[in-house]
């Protein structure tokens, strides 16, 4: 597991940025903690592996978790990061095999992440769910989906009720938010080709919404200003990193709980 941690601190730097990067070295570190210096041997079988790899894959957290609690069930109660260290294992020997894979496997690791917290303390896998709609979606040059469905699946844990739309097109979209009431939609915008013709969608946007009020967030890998030199794109926020695009919506959550009480 030494030989894991070190190749991901070498690799990670080059491929996360920000707070994604510290959930990952947490994921590294929090199952060296958990699962410690343990032989191989107590690993489990093949098959129970691969079929977790592809749900982590996935980003089927729930399922996951069910795989790994019939494990422990299966041997006696004992926890299942056995299982969860194997397929770090796989993923990690994917990553330097394919140094062009980055973004599929960074999104396993983060699910890998939340599958570890979740078996560590079910009780705060999950926020309540006191949040309004938000819809992720993507603009419609844009195809990079990694971005999109880490804040989609974060969203979900911080107790949004997240709809993550990344393969309608422009249409698509804006028949969505019309037919949908949606407090806030998140645009993940990967590269400077998706900036074209953004400013006129995301006043589209607007105009059909059932929300007269729609908050638009704007962020992804191509945002790498100073969120005032996207202005004129007319966004309500511009997320440098995923964590200003959390306390936004936090933010926004608690005007709407004030205007309630009020």
């Amino acid at each position: 597991m030494n030989e894991v941690n070190a190749r991901l601190g070498a690799t990670y730097e080059e491929t996360c940025t920000g707070w994604l990067r510290e959930r990952l070295r947490k994921t590294v570190d929090g199952v060296v903690q958990a699962f410690g210096a343990a032989g191989r041997a107590d690993w489990p079988a093949p098959p129970a592996v691969e079929a977790l790899e592809q749900l982590v894959r996935q980003g089927d957290i729930d399922a996951a978790e069910r795989l790994c609690r019939a494990a422990d069930a299966a041997r006696g109660g004992a926890p299942a990061f056995g299982l969860v260290l194997e397929v770090i294992h796989r993923i990690e020997t994917d990553w330097l095999d394919a140094p062009g894979a980055d973004g599929p496997l960074t999104f396993a690791f983060w699910n890998v992440q939340m599958l570890l917290d979740r078996l560590r303390d079910p009780a705060e896998a999950m926020i309540p769910g006191d949040g309004g709609a938000v819809l992720v979606a993507l603009p419609e040059e844009e195809r990079h989906q990694f971005g999109a469905r880490i804040v989609a699946q974060e969203l979900r844990r911080r107790g949004w009720d997240t709809t993550a739309d990344l393969s309608s097109s422009r249409r698509g979209v804006l028949d969505r938010v019309h037919e949908t009431w949606f407090e806030a939609v998140g645009l993940s915008v990967g590269h400077d080709g998706a900036f074209v013709g953004l400013a006129d969608f995301i006043s589209e946007l607007r105009s059909v919404s059932r929300n007269p009020g729609l908050e638009v967030i704007l962020g992804g890998a191509a945002i790498e200003a100073a969120p005032s030199h996207y202005a004129f794109l007319g966004a309500d926020c511009v997320a440098i990193d995923l964590r200003q695009a959390m306390d936004f919506l936090d933010g926004m959550r608690q005007r709407r709980r004030r205007q309630d009480w009020n």
